[in-house]
């Protein structure tokens, strides 16, 4: 009978704790419920994860590209602190992972504002300039324009009478450099060069500078006793015939110039510089230089409108005879230079007086000249 009380005791004691247990298994959603809420929530959340067989978990970790708008409530949501990692359902939409690229090829946009903001930095006005650089050396001056809106220009030289080689007008284009040509002679006839041309200034030097051709197909060169005249400089007279590197220093240099003008010389037949005329300028002054005569019946003459008719050096010898086969050059005293003479304003339609000037006094019946340009030159 003992026993039997003891063992109707173990039941009722085996039940009562057996729905206390049940209890706490069912009724654990919140923290008043479950004394150990932590826990709780943890435990069901593992079991409701194991439950959801059909659903998926994403966890976002890289922006992709941009999907479709959510929700404006959903945006004001994310815009608030962040919380627990949300675990997105299969209904929801995601962007595709977008793929990593090289770092320039990724942000091309990044490109554009480097280059936006250098520009902007050199147009900056208040940016800081750095130290000034290095001086470099001065260029070689070039060929300044001389083509004018009618499309007009012509050539003129200009002889140093001298071994330096003479400098171009302000306003003209230096085209080449060469020695002064007055004429040659071949065949006992002469050809003479005007001193204002470009035909005047040949750009190499030797006592012969032609050769001659027969109707027997031959041609010949230095086989004769031809000879070429030559502007000449202010070097002593040799007293005898000079050769080779000796000729150099008796030959005039001249240079050839391009200009957009009209150009002229200008003689007063006084020892006066005469005017140039009304919107011309001036380029340089001389003496009027007309005519010479060579060997036999050689010789020629200069243009009074040419720039060669006005030599800047006025010399009873201005030119020197250089024989072709001989190689040779010398002052002869066959040789002669004719200048414009000065004529009084009372003297005019009178018979000349006969003069004889000496060393000394030469000038002193030499005209004057001057070359004159249109002021568009100067």
């Amino acid at each position: 009978m003992k026993t039997l009380t003891i063992l109707i005791i173990v039941v009722v004691l085996l039940t009562v704790y057996s729905q206390t247990a049940n209890s706490k298994a069912v009724s654990c959603d919140t923290d008043a419920d479950c004394p150990v809420g932590r826990e709780c929530r943890l435990r069901a959340r593992i079991e409701n994860a194991n439950a959801k067989s059909k659903k998926k978990c994403f966890k976002v970790k890289e922006k992709g590209d941009k999907g479709d708008q959510v929700p404006q409530d959903d945006v004001e949501s994310a815009q608030e602190e962040p919380g627990p990692a949300r675990y997105l359902e299969e209904t929801d939409l995601l962007g595709q992972q977008g793929e990593f690229e090289a770092e320039a090829e990724q942000f091309p946009e990044e490109t554009d504002l480097l280059e936006e903001a250098r520009a902007e930095e050199m147009s900056d006005p208040q940016r800081e300039l750095g130290e000034p650089g290095i001086r470099s050396e001065q260029g070689v001056q070039g060929i300044s324009s001389l083509v004018t809106p009618d499309g007009f220009h012509s050539l003129i030289t200009k002889h140093s009478q001298s071994t330096g080689i003479p400098i171009c007008p302000v306003g003209m284009g230096k085209m080449w450099e060469g020695y002064s040509l007055l004429y040659v002679e071949g065949n006992e006839r002469s050809h003479h060069q005007d001193l204002g041309l470009p035909g005047s200034c040949i750009q190499r030097f030797t006592t012969m500078p032609f050769l001659f051709c027969n109707i027997n197909n031959v041609c010949n060169y230095a086989s004769r006793n031809d000879k070429s005249y030559w502007l000449s400089t202010n070097a002593p007279m040799p007293m005898m015939p000079v050769a080779e590197l000796e000729i150099q220093p008796y030959i005039s240099r001249c240079v050839v110039c391009d200009t957009p003008t009209n150009v002229i010389a200008v003689h007063s037949q006084t020892l006066e510089i005469p005017e140039c005329p009304i919107g011309w300028t001036g380029l340089w002054i001389g003496y009027s230089f007309l005519m010479y005569t060579g060997a036999g019946s050689s010789g020629g003459g200069q243009p009074l409108s040419s720039p060669g008719s006005c030599l800047e050096e006025f010399r009873v010898n201005p030119f020197i005879e250089c024989n072709g086969a001989k190689g040779t050059c010398h002052y002869f005293a066959n040789k002669y230079s004719f200048w414009l003479a000065t004529i009084g304003q009372n003297d005019q339609f009178k018979t000349p007086v006969m003069d004889n000037l000496k060393a000394g006094n030469l000038r002193s019946r030499v005209g004057r000249c001057q070359v004159c340009t249109t002021s568009g030159s100067s």
